[in-house]
């Protein structure tokens, strides 16, 4: 059995073959089909209120600790 992979669209029950792939004209075909999911349309400012309330939760005080950069890279 031959196979060949492609993407199309459907229209009105129809899936067009490419004129690249003319060989499959007119022949028995087995479909399977698979569908993609395309996500739902995304709120921008929704995504970007929820990532900074979600960042907000983890604040830290740096303040008064210093960075020996000898010390971090000992071996």
């Amino acid at each position: 059995m031959q196979a060949l992979e492609l993407k199309s669209d459907s229209l009105d029950g129809i899936i067009k073959i490419p004129e690249t792939h003319k060989e499959w004209y007119g022949k028995i075909l087995k479909v399977i089909f698979l569908g993609e999911i395309y996500p739902k349309s995304i709120n921008i400012d929704a995504e970007k209120a929820e990532l900074e309330h979600f960042f907000d939760q983890f604040n830290s005080d740096f303040t008064g600790l210093s960075f020996n950069r000898d010390e971090a890279n000992e071996r």
